[in-house]
């Protein structure tokens, strides 16, 4: 992948996405589609912080962060049930 390309995942189960080394990506949209709790936040493989946290939603969900992460701090996107997806953009 090149500077400028685009990432987009859209899975039925939790996602983490980790970069490779060097390279760095800006999270632009993220979100689940659920019927309970979900989480959209940082992990670095032992601590999540989460940007956004919702115990009870019951439809789609859109969060638009402007979240940047890299091969150290990368996105976790936790959900009790139904889809996950995130859009970015690879900036370094």
């Amino acid at each position: 992948m090149a500077v400028g390309d685009v990432i987009s995942v859209l899975q039925n189960s939790d996602i983490t996405y980790q970069p490779a080394a060097g390279v760095e990506v800006m999270i632009t949209s993220a979100g689940p589609q659920n019927d309970g709790g979900f989480g959209i936040g940082l992990y670095d493989g032992v601590n999540i912080s989460y940007n956004y946290y919702n115990a009870t939603t019951s439809a789609w969900e859109n969060y638009q962060p402007k979240i940047f992460i890299t091969n150290s701090v990368y996105l976790t996107i936790t959900s009790s049930a139904g889809s996950r997806s995130f859009c970015g953009i690879q900036i370094k």
